[in-house]
């Protein structure tokens, strides 16, 4: 239960790379680039193709961190409006690297209503206790009446004394009047 659609906007090219200097390495500063000038093009055309997401998923699923997010700010938003961005999106929580899901998973409250409660459950079903980490701080961040079933069966079957923790954390707010 997000919220609302956000605006499908972008500063100039200038001050959207502006947003990566002092951090992006000189390996880093191209896919990057692309990846922005991509976003600039969907803003300005209003469509999305293939071209276009590409260099965005990319970045989304880079080795960085930083980068990731880059990706995943103009991934969530654009999956607002376009249901190719919205399966791109939903691909991340099945991404191979851990990090990339861990990171995918902390852009949750940005996105769409339709891709917040099923991606949540994937995510708290993760095989990897630092996903399902993300996923249950990220539960807390919002309230849902129906992530209360889905923060209960994540506690029945979670191990990790830390990630109980939070899930226990989550579904106190979420069962909170």
């Amino acid at each position: 239960m997000p919220g609302k659609r956000p605006r499908l906007f972008a500063f100039s090219r200038e001050i959207e790379l502006s947003t990566v200097e002092g951090w992006a390495t000189p390996a880093e500063r191209p896919l990057l680039e692309e990846a922005i000038d991509a976003f600039l093009d969907v803003t300005r055309t209003r469509q999305l193709t293939n071209e276009r997401l590409d260099p965005i998923v990319a970045a989304c699923r880079h080795a960085s961190a930083n980068v990731r997010t880059v990706g995943l700010a103009r991934l969530v938003v654009m999956a607002h409006y376009f249901e190719h961005a919205r399966d791109a999106y939903r691909d991340l929580a099945l991404a191979e690297d851990a990090g990339v899901r861990e990171t995918a998973c902390g852009s949750l409250p940005n996105a769409p209503d339709e891709l917040w409660l099923p991606s949540l459950e994937i995510y708290l079903a993760d095989e990897e206790p630092a996903v399902r980490q993300a996923a249950a701080r990220v539960a807390a961040t919002q309230v849902d009446p129906g992530l209360v079933t889905v923060l209960e069966r994540a506690l029945a079957r979670e191990t990790d004394p830390f990630t109980l923790k939070l899930l226990g954390r989550a579904h106190a707010v979420q069962s909170s009047p």
